[in-house]
């Protein structure tokens, strides 16, 4: 997988071929078939083992927040988009690469944005306490998701994030924006 995960990112879905895939990883084609069954399915096993990781990585900061004693929902979901945050800036080929709604797969759009579907369900749990039976409730999972959304839009089409400052300025913007949107007016 590493094979093609280089080779999507150097050249991007189109342009890639799995007789480059098979050269980097020093394989057979029948072998990439087998296991995949083509350069789509290929990409969005890519995809699948990248959404894990980001997503394994904002939980384990969202359960550390909650063992050092943080119970504010809010704070928990800022741990957890932060995290996310970073991993997107630490992995910012890869995160491009996904993040293109050009050179991807047919269909890739739709495993997108079910993807997007269960992280607003994911936020509107870990939200749940604070959530009352009205229209601030209902769409705060996806207005703190949008933001993050917004916040990694903004990482991976910057050119100057490779400066630790300024992507740090990004990421510390998007955590004040999704503070401001998850305070509950009084």
């Amino acid at each position: 997988m590493n094979a093609a995960r280089d080779s999507f990112v150097e050249v991007g879905f189109t342009r890639s071929s799995i007789a480059d895939v098979v050269e980097r990883a020093g394989s057979s084609v029948g072998s990439i078939y087998h296991h995949f069954g083509g350069k789509a399915e290929l990409f969005v096993a890519l995809f699948e083992d990248f959404d894990r990781r980001t997503t394994a990585v904002a939980d384990a900061a969202t359960d550390d927040a909650r063992a050092q004693g943080i119970t504010d929902p809010v704070e928990l979901f800022v741990a957890g988009a932060r995290a996310y945050l970073e991993y997107t800036r630490d992995n910012l080929a890869e995160s491009r690469l996904f993040a293109s709604s050009s050179d991807v797969p047919p269909g890739f759009d739709i495993l997108i944005n079910k993807d997007s579907r269960v992280w607003q369900r994911r936020t509107q749990g870990l939200l749940s306490a604070m959530q009352d039976d009205d229209v601030e409730s209902a769409m705060l999972p996806t207005v703190l998701t949008a933001i993050v959304v917004a916040g990694v839009q903004e990482l991976i089409t910057t050119e100057s994030v490779a400066d630790t400052a300024h992507s740090e300025r990004i990421i510390d913007t998007t955590i004040a924006y999704v503070r401001r949107a998850g305070t509950r007016p009084d």
